[in-house]
This record gives structure tokens, sequence and C-alpha cells, in this order.
């Protein structure tokens, strides 16, 4: 729970560090328009960051990953 928690710091820290100068802002604004998002994409964007829990990550892993779409990959011996 540390790690996660770590993690959603970061995220929350690099997305407020990120948009503190003009260039930046119309960076996001760009995205916005080329991937047609929405802005309420960035006005939600931490409230998200902020609800994602354990469960959630595990409902998608296991809804995103398949054990037989994985390929295990071996450097040096094992």
């Amino acid at each position: 729970y540390e790690e996660l928690e770590r993690v959603k710091n970061y995220m929350a820290g690099s997305f407020a560090s990120g948009i503190t100068t003009a260039f930046s802002q119309m960076d996001l604004f760009k995205e916005i328009h080329l991937h047609q998002i929405g802005y309420g994409f960035y006005e939600n964007y931490l409230e998200t960051i902020e609800a994602i829990t354990p469960e959630h990550i595990l409902e998608m892993a296991q809804t995103h990953y398949q054990k037989q779409d994985l390929i295990e990959i071996v450097a040096g011996s094992k």
C-alpha cells in the first residue's frame, strides 16, 4: 500500500510541476484538442489518481492481462 501511495504522490507532483509555464499549459491544451478527450480530463486527473485503490489495480490487471498472452524472457543463466 505504501508503494501505491508513493506512485500516486509522484504522479500528482509531476502533474503539478508540469503545468507551471504557459508552454506546458499549451501542451495540455494540444493534447485535449488532438485526442478529443475533453476539458474535464485534466480537471479530474488528480481526483482520479487519489481514488485508485489496490483492488482497482488488481481488477484492471485481471481484465487486461491474460497469463496465456504473457511472454517470459530470461537473460543470463536461470
